[in-house]
């Protein structure tokens, strides 16, 4: 999984650049990783939704689990 990241950090964004200083370069793959990649990019392992989105619906559907007093379970 790991590997998949850094292919597609590569490829959508580092590479498409020349980045003036390695500071730059590093202050905007830390943007791109925790804005775009986490919040909005869609992911196919996660149902094509983003990250934080993903883990929102997760929270509130054990919420709503726990709620009921049914067991949690996450089906793929």
């Amino acid at each position: 999984m790991s590997e998949s990241f850094w292919s597609t950090l590569k490829s959508e964004f580092y590479d498409r650049y020349r980045w003036p200083s390695r500071m730059e370069a590093k202050r905007k793959v830390a943007w791109w990783i925790g804005d775009f990649y986490n919040r909005h990019r869609l992911h196919s392992s996660l149902r094509m939704v983003p990250p934080v989105e993903f883990e929102q619906l997760l929270h509130g559907q054990h919420e709503l689990v726990e709620e009921c007093g049914a067991e949690f379970t996450l089906t793929a």
